[in-house]
């Protein structure tokens, strides 16, 4: 196995990923795996919302709008959102403001069908049948402060 980094420009919020990819990935060999970040596709998707005031309770709202189920910040001495989000257990449905610029980073919409199209835009492009794209993000894990990965 070979593991090659691909060194990239910074991806602009509603660029269009297939040619982000295509403009920095010069070569992908036959059984290949492209491993991106979730936040890449949330910028490509333009999935920012510019924070207004950083007050805690404007992350809880978009929180609360984002979240399939949430447990109110109020039961939580942390002052955190335990949330699930696309069926996974997240605090703050996700919501990442790391490298954003003064903005909310939140999860993709329609991540499968998003991945699926660019698997099949990848394969055309790079004319390999046998390709596979893995999507990374940091999680959470029950009884354990922080998140990994």
């Amino acid at each position: 196995m070979k593991v090659m980094a691909i060194k990239t420009s910074i991806i602009k919020p509603g660029e269009n990923l297939e040619r982000f990819l295509t403009v920095h990935i010069k070569k992908l060999p036959e059984k290949s795996i492209l491993v991106i970040t979730s936040k890449i596709i949330s910028f490509a998707q333009n999935r920012l919302v510019p924070v207004e005031t950083g007050e805690r309770d404007e992350k809880h709202a978009l929180t609360r709008q984002e979240a399939d189920l949430y447990l109110d910040p109020a039961q939580s001495k942390y002052d955190i959102m335990l949330t699930i989000k696309n069926s996974l257990l997240a605090v703050n449905a996700g919501i990442d403001q790391s490298n954003a610029d003064g903005q909310y980073v939140l999860w993709p919409k329609n991540l499968q069908q998003t991945i699926n199209q660019l698997w099949q835009f990848l394969r055309e492009h790079f004319q390999v049948g046998q390709l596979g794209i893995i999507v990374t993000d940091s999680k959470t894990m029950p009884l354990r402060w922080g998140v990994t990965g």
